[in-house]
């Protein structure tokens, strides 16, 4: 690194700060955030797209992508089946749409329902999966970008993550999404119930979210 003419490029503050306390500190560093296509990843007729999915219209909708499925630890796979293991009351009609699921997966607790959907790259189909959803997890603890996070964000939907990589400056708690403590299952499972019934505070982070990703 020493010999090595080079510049950095971060898309968000976190990563910067690891850059200043890493080995890489004396480069020359920049912060470029991700670019979220507007055409895209905004707001839609979440009815309509839910009907298209063959969901309940009074559902509360979850979306969450882990590549691999469930079993994928990189992606938080884990900590996605933990929130609802620890989710006891008020269960009813929740419904996780996982991009990126396999159908190996064991099902989910009951109540609790489960639509695996193929992950694409495709932002078109993404789009479809992230705006029908009320609230978005991300629960990975080596997501460095975030990126689907983003994509929510732009479509009016928050986010309940752990305060770690990207999502730690990403997210202001109760301002535009939903903070746990670090790898505290139990406060995510908690703030899902705790959103659960109050549709206008939702609506409110995200339309903070996405002014956020638009500003």
């Amino acid at each position: 690194y020493n010999f090595l003419p080079m510049a950095i490029v971060t898309p968000n503050s976190w990563l910067s700060d690891q850059v200043q306390h890493s080995i890489l500190s004396p480069r020359f560093a920049a912060e470029i955030e991700l670019a979220i296509d507007p055409v895209f990843f905004k707001r839609a007729n979440r009815d309509e797209l839910r009907r298209r999915l063959s969901i309940p219209q009074g559902a509360f909708v979850i979306a969450a992508v882990s590549q691999g499925g469930l079993d994928n630890t990189l992606s938080g796979g884990q900590f996605i089946r933990q929130v609802f293991e620890a989710w006891h009351s008020d269960n009813e009609q929740v419904v996780l749409l996982l991009l990126g699921g396999s159908e190996s997966d064991a099902p989910l607790p009951t109540p609790f329902i489960n639509r695996v959907i193929p992950y694409t790259f495709s932002p078109e189909q993404r789009s479809l999966v992230l705006q029908s959803a009320d609230v978005f997890l991300q629960l990975s603890p080596y997501d460095a970008t975030a990126i689907h996070m983003l994509e929510a964000a732009a479509a009016g939907v928050p986010a309940l993550a752990f305060p770690a990589t990207a999502a730690a400056s990403l997210i202001r708690h109760l301002e535009d999404g939903y903070i746990s403590s670090y790898n505290s299952v139990s406060e995510i499972s908690k703030g899902l119930q705790f959103l659960r019934n109050k549709p206008k505070l939702i609506r409110h982070l995200g339309d903070q979210a996405s002014r956020r990703i638009f500003e």
